[in-house]
C-alpha cells in the first residue's frame, strides 16, 4: 500500500487543530520561544541567567528560580491562549456552517449568517420561503451538508446539498419544516438547529432544538417559518453544549 504524504500531513493538520494535544504542543513551542526571546532581552541588561554552564541555578537566582520559572510559564499560558483566541476569530467563518434564508417581500437575506447565528426575522411577520447553506473549508475531505425543505401546499421536496435553493422563490410559498443532515461525516461530528414558528392566531414560539435529520418544524398545520438557527458540533465546540445552553437561547 502507498503512502500518501500529503493525506498524512493534512490529517495531522486537522488533529492539530481538533485536539487539546495541539494546543498543548503550541504551549511548549511558545515557552521555549518565550524563554529564549526574555533572555535575549535581558542579557544585554546585565541580568544573570537563570541557568549557568553547567545546568545548575546560578547562585544569584538560586532563591528567585521558581519565581523565573514560573513567570515564564504564565506569560506562556497567556500567549498560547491569546493566539488560539485569535485562530479561532479568523477561521470561525470557514471552521463552521454558513446559511441564508429567502424571506418575503425581501429576497436573499444578506450578508450569510454563520454557526447559529439566526436568519430571517422572527415575529415580523415575514415567512421565509427558501434556505440555502454551505459548510466552510475546515472539515474532512468529502464532508457534505443536506437539507430539505416541506413547502406550502407541495409538501417534502428533495434533498439538496452544497449552497444549492432548498424551497421555492417567487412563488409565495411558505416554508414550514426543514431537515438538515451531514454526509460523510466522521465520528463526533453532528448539525443541529431551530425554527422560528408561526401560525394564523397562535403564539409563535422557537421550537426544541433537533439534529441529523430529524424534522424542525410543522407539516399539515399551515405553519410558516420565520427564522433559524443551525450549528455544527465537533471536535473544536468541545461537546454538545448546545443541549446545556441552546435550549433557552
Amino acid at each position: 500500500m502507498e503512502f500518501d504524504l500529503r493525506a498524512f500531513f493534512k490529517k495531522l493538520w486537522l488533529d492539530l487543530r481538533s485536539g487539546w494535544w495541539g494546543l498543548l504542543l503550541v504551549w511548549v513551542v511558545v515557552s521555549i520561544a518565550v524563554y529564549t526571546l526574555l533572555w535575549e532581552f535581558a542579557e544585554p541588561l546585565s541580568i544573570p541567567d537563570l541557568i549557568n554552564s553547567t545546568g545548575e541555578l546560578t547562585r544569584f537566582l538560586r532563591p528567585y528560580g521558581f519565581f523565573h520559572i514560573f513567570f515564564v510559564i504564565l506569560i506562556s499560558l497567556f500567549t498560547t491562549l491569546l493566539l488560539e483566541l485569535v485562530f479561532r476569530k479568523l477561521t470561525w467563518a470557514s471552521y463552521g456552517i454558513r446559511y441564508q434564508v429567502h424571506t418575503q417581500s425581501t429576497g436573499w437575506n444578506n450578508p450569510w449568517i454563520f454557526d447559529g447565528g439566526t436568519a430571517g426575522d422572527p415575529k415580523s411577520g415575514k415567512r421565509i420561503e427558501a434556505i440555502r447553506m454551505r459548510l466552510g473549508r475546515d472539515f474532512p475531505p468529502g464532508m457534505s451538508v443536506k437539507y430539505q425543505a416541506y413547502v406550502q401546499d407541495e409538501g417534502w421536496r428533495d434533498w439538496v446539498s452544497d449552497g444549492k435553493e432548498a424551497g421555492t422563490t417567487g412563488l409565495k410559498k411558505r416554508l414550514e419544516a426543514i431537515k438538515i443532515k451531514l454526509d460523510g461525516a466522521p465520528p463526533g461530528y453532528s448539525i443541529v438547529y431551530r425554527v422560528f414558528v408561526v401560525g394564523d392566531g397562535e403564539a409563535s414560539q422557537w421550537l426544541s432544538w433537533v439534529s441529523d435529520g430529524e424534522e424542525a418544524g410543522t407539516t399539515g398545520q399551515s405553519k410558516r417559518i420565520e427564522g433559524t438557527r443551525i450549528l455544527i458540533t465537533g471536535p473544536r465546540h468541545y461537546g454538545q453544549f448546545w443541549k446545556r445552553d441552546g435550549m433557552a437561547a
